[in-house]
C-alpha cells in the first residue's frame, strides 16, 4: 500500500511538470524563441522537474525542491540554463518563479529574466565543448596507436585499455615487473603477482612505464623503468638534436678550374709612367 502512495505521487509530480513544460514550450514556440522547435521533457521524482529543449543544443531546466518550505516560498520553482557537461565558465545566473503563476506570463518572464544572458554565453560553451570533442577524438585515436604498439598497455587500476578509449595514461609492465601479466584475465578481473599468468599471445614489454598525453595528443610524456643500459643509450641518442648524420658520402663532379686573371691597370690620361710599366687596362680619354 505504501509503494502504490508514493508511486501515486510520482504520477502526480510528473502530471504537473507535463503539463506545465508543455504551456511554457507552446509559449516559446508562439513568441519564436530562437527560431522555435522548443519541446520538453517531465521526469519521476519526489519533486517537479521539467527540461525544455532546443533542436540546437539549447536547453532550460526547472525544478521545485522546496516543498518543505511554507507559504509562497513553497511554491517557487528555480530555473536554470543547459551547458556542456564540463564546461567551467561563465554562466546565467539561476532564478525563481512562482509555480502557480499563469504560463504564459511565466514563460515571458523566463525568456525576459533568463534568457539574454544565457544566449551570451552559451555560444563560447558550445565552441569549448566542440574543442574539447575533437581533443577527446585524438586521444582515441593515438591510444589507438599505442595500443599497437603495445598490445598489454592498460588504463589506471588495470582497466582495459578500450574501456577508456580516451584516457591521458597508458600503462604497460615489462622488464623485472614483466613476470606477471597486468593486462585484464578472461574473467574480467584484473591480474595480481599471485596468478603468475601470462597469455601466450601478449608478450611483457622489454621496460615497463607509462605514457601520459597532453589533452589533444599531440604530445606525451614517457616514464620508464628497467630500462637496459644500452637501449637506454640508443634511446638518447635518437633524441640528441647534435647527433652526428648517418649516411654514405657520394662523389659529384666539379667543373673544371679557371685560372685567375691578373688585375687590370687603369691609366689616367696626363699620368707619367715609367717604360717598365706595362698597361693593361683601358687608358681614360
Amino acid at each position: 500500500m505504501e509503494l502504490e502512495n508514493i508511486s501515486a505521487e510520482l504520477q502526480k509530480l510528473h502530471d504537473f511538470g507535463n503539463e506545465l513544460g508543455a504551456a511554457l514550450a507552446s509559449t516559446f514556440n508562439h513568441d519564436r524563441v530562437v527560431g522555435g522547435g522548443w519541446s520538453h521533457r517531465s521526469g519521476y521524482a519526489h519533486y517537479v522537474t521539467v527540461d525544455l529543449v532546443h533542436p540546437s543544443g539549447l536547453g532550460i531546466w526547472l525544478r521545485h525542491q522546496g516543498g518543505h518550505r511554507k507559504g509562497r516560498n513553497g511554491r517557487m520553482l528555480t530555473v536554470g540554463a543547459t551547458y556542456p557537461l564540463g564546461y567551467s565558465g561563465r554562466r546565467a545566473e539561476e532564478i525563481r518563479v512562482w509555480m502557480d503563476r499563469d504560463r504564459t506570463d511565466m514563460a515571458r518572464d523566463i525568456i525576459r529574466r533568463l534568457l539574454p544572458d544565457y544566449l551570451a554565453t552559451i555560444d563560447h560553451a558550445l565552441e569549448e565543448a566542440r574543442e574539447e570533442d575533437l581533443k577527446r577524438r585524438a586521444r582515441i585515436l593515438m591510444n589507438g596507436l599505442l595500443e599497437q604498439a603495445l598490445p598489454g598497455v592498460t588504463s589506471a587500476g588495470g582497466t582495459p585499455a578500450h574501456e577508456s578509449r580516451d584516457r591521458r595514461r597508458s600503462y604497460w609492465a615489462g622488464g623485472r615487473s614483466g613476470q606477471y601479466r597486468r593486462t585484464p584475465l578472461a574473467s574480467g578481473r584484473s591480474p595480481r603477482r599471485s596468478d603468475h599468468h601470462q597469455e601466450p599471445d601478449v608478450k611483457p614489454a622489454l621496460v615497463s612505464g607509462h605514457a601520459t598525453l597532453s589533452s589533444d595528443a599531440t604530445t606525451m610524456d614517457l616514464e620508464l623503468k628497467d630500462v637496459p643500459a644500452e637501449l637506454a643509450l640508443k634511446i638518447l641518442s635518437m633524441i640528441n638534436p647534435t647527433a652526428a648524420l648517418e649516411g654514405t658520402i657520394m662523389p659529384r663532379e666539379v667543373a673544371p678550374a679557371v685560372p685567375e686573371l691578373p688585375a687590370s691597370q687603369q691609366v689616367v690620361r696626363g699620368q707619367v709612367v715609367s717604360e717598365d710599366t706595362e698597361i693593361t687596362g683601358p687608358v681614360a680619354r
